[in-house]
Order: structure tokens, then C-alpha cells, then sequence
């Protein structure tokens, strides 16, 4: 395992893959181009308050807001999403990892 910089291999992976890891609480998570969103994508297809991914029941649920969302390739409105499904927000993919009984 690579230590340069003090940091291991897969955290460099990561970081290069541009991997970001977002706990999910009580407040909804908005995802989109603005520096006011939570998870900040700079892409030309995304727009501000693109979604919002949010807990509900328990389980977490991706809702478009003001751009087209798909999960797994297909366009939603509102959805709830698990262990491996690909959340797409314009030209921006997105691969959710979770507890796999998600």
C-alpha cells in the first residue's frame, strides 16, 4: 500500500476518481451546480438544486428538483435508490454505495 503524503492507496484512488462520501441524516442533501448545494457538481448539463437525496422512512430517495434525474437509466421523479444504482444528473454519473440490504 502507497503511503505518499501520509495518505493509503485507495483514498488516493478516490480522491483522484473525484469519490465523495455524504452521510445521509434528518436534512434532505441537495445535489446540483450551485455553491448553495450540499454536493456541488460542475458540469455544463447540471443546474442549481438539480435534486435533493433525502431519508425517508428510513431509506434514501432521490427527487429531481429543477433537472432531469434518471436511476439506472431511467428518468424518475422521485425514486428511492439502494447499494449500486447509478444516479444520473445530467452528463454527471453517480454510483450510490450503501448497506447492501439498502
Amino acid at each position: 500500500m502507497s503511503r505518499a503524503n501520509g495518505k493509503g492507496l485507495y483514498r488516493e484512488c478516490y480522491e483522484w476518481l473525484g469519490v465523495v462520501v455524504v452521510p445521509l441524516g434528518s436534512r434532505p442533501v441537495r445535489v446540483g451546480s450551485s455553491s448553495n448545494d450540499q454536493i456541488r457538481i460542475r458540469a455544463e448539463t447540471v443546474v442549481p438544486r438539480h435534486a435533493v437525496i433525502e431519508l425517508i422512512d428510513g431509506k434514501p430517495v432521490v427527487t429531481a428538483d429543477r433537472g432531469t434525474v434518471a436511476v439506472n437509466e431511467l428518468k424518475i421523479t422521485s425514486r428511492s435508490i439502494g447499494h449500486r444504482d447509478f444516479v444520473s444528473l445530467g452528463e454527471a454519473d453517480l454510483l450510490i454505495f450503501g448497506p447492501e440490504g439498502l
